[in-house]
C-alpha cells in the first residue's frame, strides 16, 4: 500500500504529470526537458528526482549523459500507465508540451547532422587525433568475439572506421548515417582500400533500408546515446536475424582523474551551462539501466587508457564534443576553441596524455522472456 500512495503523492502535481505525459513519448536528458516545459534546470531536476523514487521514471546513464524515461516494471509503472491513460487528450498544456517535444527532436537532429555534415571531410582526422590507436574500434572487435562474423550492419557509421574494419575481417558490412556527407566520405574511404561495405543515407537509425532479418550482428560506435531507444530497439530487432547480438561502445574522458579533461569541462560550462554530459564519475554499469525488460547481457568489458594527445588534436576532441560542435552555434565554438587554446598553452606541454575509459557491451536486443526465434511472438508485440 505504501509504495502505490508514494508514487500517487509523487505524481500529484501539475508538472510532473506533463514529465509523465512527455517521456512516454521516449528518453530525454534533463536539458532537452527544460526546453520543452519552459523550466529552469534545477526545478526540472528537482521534480525528476521526485518521480524516479518511486519508481514512476528511471534514470540512466549513457557514457556521460543521463536519460529519463517511463518505468517498465513494478507499483510505479503500472501507476504511471495508468495516469496516462486518465490524462485527457484535448488538455492544451499537454499539446504545447508536445508541439515543444517534436521542436527539441527535431532540432537535435538537424544540429547533429549539419555538425556531421560540415565535418565529413575531416572526420576521419579528427577521429583519429584522439581514439588513440583506434581503441574504440578494437572494444568492438573484441566484444563481437572471434567467429565468424556473417553480415553486419553498423549504425551511425560516420565515415566507416569500425565498418571497414569489420570488412577487412571478412564480414558483409552495410552502415547506415543520417548525413550524405559522412556516406560520400565513406564509400570513398572503402573504395580506397578495395573494400566491399554497402553504405546508406537513413532518414535514422529508427528506419534502415534494409529487409528484415537481414544481419547477424548490429554494432552502435559511440553512438548509441544519440538514437531514439525504443524505436531503435525495435528496428534493431526487426533487422537481426534469431540470436543475433547487438554491440554498443562508447569511449569517454575522465574529468575525475584529469586534469585536463577537468578543466577543458569548465570551458565548456560556461558557454554551454545546459550541457549535462560534464563531471562523469566513471561509473559503467555490467548491466546498463535502459536493458531493464528491453535486452540482456551476453558480456561486457571496460579498460582505461592514457590517450596521447597534441594540443591541435585535443582541441580537435574537444571540438567533437556533443556540448560544443554538435550543440553551439560557429561563432561560439570558435570562441571556445580560442579559450582551450590558450588554456592549454599556459597549463600543458606541446604533447600529454589524457585518461579515458572505453566500454563495450554485447547484448541480446530482446526483453528476457522472449524468444527472439518465434517469429509469431515477435509479431504479437510488434518486434
Amino acid at each position: 500500500m505504501e509504495a502505490l500512495l508514494s508514487a500517487l503523492r509523487a505524481a500529484a502535481e501539475p508538472t510532473r504529470l506533463r514529465l509523465l505525459a512527455i517521456l512516454a513519448r521516449g528518453e530525454l536528458t534533463v536539458s532537452e526537458l527544460t526546453r520543452v516545459l519552459h523550466q529552469s534546470q534545477p526545478r526540472v531536476s528537482r521534480h525528476l528526482k521526485l518521480l524516479c523514487d518511486p519508481g514512476l521514471l528511471q534514470r540512466w546513464p549513457e557514457g556521460a549523459w543521463v536519460f529519463y524515461r517511463l518505468a517498465e516494471r513494478g507499483e510505479g509503472a503500472r501507476v504511471a500507465r495508468t495516469l496516462l491513460e486518465l490524462l485527457p487528450a484535448a488538455d492544451p498544456e499537454l499539446a504545447r508540451d508536445l508541439e515543444w517535444l517534436e521542436r527539441v527532436r527535431r532540432d537535435r537532429a538537424e544540429r547533429a547532422t549539419a555538425y556531421f555534415r560540415d565535418n565529413a571531410a575531416c572526420w576521419d582526422h579528427i577521429r583519429s587525433l584522439y581514439v588513440g590507436e583506434a581503441a574504440v574500434e578494437r572494444a568492438m572487435l573484441k566484444a563481437a568475439g572471434k567467429g565468424a562474423l556473417g553480415d553486419l550492419v553498423d549504425l551511425g557509421t560516420g565515415t566507416g572506421l569500425v565498418a571497414r574494419e569489420f570488412a577487412r575481417r571478412g564480414a558483409g558490412v552495410s552502415g547506415i548515417d543520417v548525413a550524405p556527407g559522412q556516406i560520400d566520405a565513406a564509400r570513398q574511404a572503402a573504395a580506397d582500400e578495395g573494400l566491399a561495405v554497402d553504405f546508406a543515407v537513413a532518414a535514422a537509425a529508427e528506419a534502415c533500408p534494409f529487409a528484415d532479418a537481414s544481419f547477424d550482428v548490429v554494432t552502435a560506435s559511440q553512438c548509441w546515446m544519440y538514437f531514439d531507444l525504443g524505436r531503435t530497439l525495435a528496428e534493431v530487432r526487426r533487422l537481426l536475424r534469431p540470436g543475433g547480438p547487438l554491440v554498443t561502445t562508447h569511449f569517454s574522458w575522465l574529468p575525475r582523474a584529469d586534469p585536463v579533461a577537468r578543466a577543458s569541462e569548465a570551458l565548456v560550462l560556461r558557454l554551454n551551462p545546459a550541457w549535462q554530459g560534464g563531471d562523469w564519475s566513471g561509473a559503467v554499469a555490467a548491466e546498463p539501466a535502459w536493458t531493464a525488460g528491453r535486452a540482456s547481457v551476453r558480456a561486457m568489458f571496460w579498460f582505461d587508457a592514457d590517450v596521447p594527445f597534441t594540443r591541435e588534436s585535443w582541441r580537435g576532441r574537444m571540438r567533437a564534443c556533443r556540448g560544443v560542435g554538435a550543440t553551439l552555434p560557429a561563432e561560439q565554438v570558435a570562441g571556445f576553441d580560442a579559450e582551450l587554446a590558450a588554456w592549454l598553452d599556459d597549463h600543458v606541454a606541446p604533447a600529454f596524455t589524457v585518461r579515458h575509459r572505453i566500454d563495450a557491451h554485447l547484448l541480446d536486443p530482446w526483453p528476457p522472456d522472449q524468444d527472439p526465434g518465434d517469429p509469431v511472438a515477435r509479431a504479437r508485440k510488434g518486434f
